[in-house]
């Protein structure tokens, strides 16, 4: 007896850590704004539970901390007359 695959089809859709990593935590990827106006139109659900979102803030904050350190090299000291660059500074230096 052969046992054929099915689709599984559902509305709700779970996010976790990893498909935030591989966009890069860029929340203006085309597929995450995508699934957010699926989401805002009722089409799907969305589920995200809290230890995702507390992941991805750890490891955004890690990321910003090493763009940091990276960027703190004087190949960079133009950077630091930026206003953007003394604000992302004073966050992470």
């Amino acid at each position: 007896m052969t046992i054929q695959p099915q689709l599984l089809f559902s509305r709700n859709v779970v996010l976790d850590t990893s498909f935030f990593f591989s966009k890069g935590f860029n929340f203006r990827n085309e597929e995450i704004l995508s699934l957010s106006k699926l989401g805002g139109s009722g089409a799907i659900q969305i589920l995200v539970v809290d230890l995702t979102l507390r992941e991805v803030e750890i490891n955004m904050r890690e990321a910003a901390k090493t763009a940091h350190s990276k960027l703190s090299q004087p190949d960079f000291s133009v950077l630091r007359a930026l206003p953007l660059f003394r604000r992302f500074n004073d966050i992470y230096g």
